[in-house]
């Protein structure tokens, strides 16, 4: 009974709990950014070495996913890409 309630719920209020959660979201991000920052940057400096790994190891095993997906977006949005490279030509 409980659960069925709380779906319904959802599912009728789904657009008002969606912008208040986002509401409430951007709000507790502004509130503890500095926080967060701090943390994020004591968080890297301790596990750099780890993070490094992890990373290197991601990019070899995802490496035909990610040329999959930049030709995909290449073709998708060939002008903004176009547009985008003549304007950091321009700026050197």
């Amino acid at each position: 009974m409980n659960e069925e309630y709380h779906k319904q719920y959802y599912l009728d209020n789904k657009d008002k709990l969606k912008k208040y959660n986002k509401k409430y979201c951007k709000k507790y991000y502004l509130k503890n950014k500095d926080k967060k920052i701090k943390y994020n940057k004591e968080y890297y400096l301790k596990n750099k070495d780890k993070m490094k790994k992890y990373s290197k190891e991601y990019y070899l095993n995802n490496k035909d996913k990610m040329k999959e997906y930049n030709k995909q977006y290449y073709l998708k949005n060939r002008d903004k890409v176009k547009k985008y490279n003549k304007e950091i030509i321009c700026n050197y």
